[in-house]
């Protein structure tokens, strides 16, 4: 066969498998999404629980880590 004929049904098949593998991973991700939502349990971590099984409300702590970017030092050097 010619060079271009070649040319010409690579890009076809190309372009299908592009189409195809795009559809295949949409259907995929929909199920996923789904499939999560549907999720009757919420995920909690394992030491979140007492020996009986129970979840341990009061002593859980939450922390929260804020970064102000203070940035003073490099300010102050930068005005002399």
């Amino acid at each position: 066969m010619e060079s271009s004929v070649l040319l010409v049904i690579f890009s076809i098949l190309c372009f299908t498998f592009l189409i195809l593998g795009g559809i295949i991973g949409w259907l995929a991700q929909q199920n996923n999404y789904v499939n999560m939502q549907h999720r009757n349990e919420a995920f909690v971590h394992p030491e979140m629980y007492d020996e009986n099984g129970m979840l341990i409300a009061d002593e859980i702590v939450a922390l929260r880590f804020e970064n102000p970017n203070d940035n003073s030092e490099e300010d102050d050097s930068d005005e002399d």
